[in-house]
């Protein structure tokens, strides 16, 4: 799970857990890539907005070194229509 707002990490991260998913946090693309270095993720949930490296910085990244590592992308919180 990657995302800048540490509200919506916590809010998707229980939500998985709910459901007896294993959930890893990163607050930036940067911060993603070393937690994928040191333990690789399933499956990647990333925000697309973020400061800094964006999400589409990351995946191209994450298809680099982990070309078969699904990843979702999902649009800020504010686009969803509650």
């Amino acid at each position: 799970m990657v995302d800048d707002e540490s509200v919506v990490r916590r809010f998707l991260t229980r939500c998985l857990e709910s459901w007896r998913y294993t959930v890893q946090q990163a607050a930036s693309a940067v911060e993603a890539l070393d937690m994928m270095e040191a333990n690789p993720a399933s499956v990647v949930l990333c925000d697309i907005r973020m400061p800094g490296h964006d999400g589409l910085w990351l995946v191209e990244r994450l298809r680099a070194q982990w070309p078969t590592t699904p990843v979702i992308m999902a649009p800020p919180l504010t686009m969803w229509r509650l």
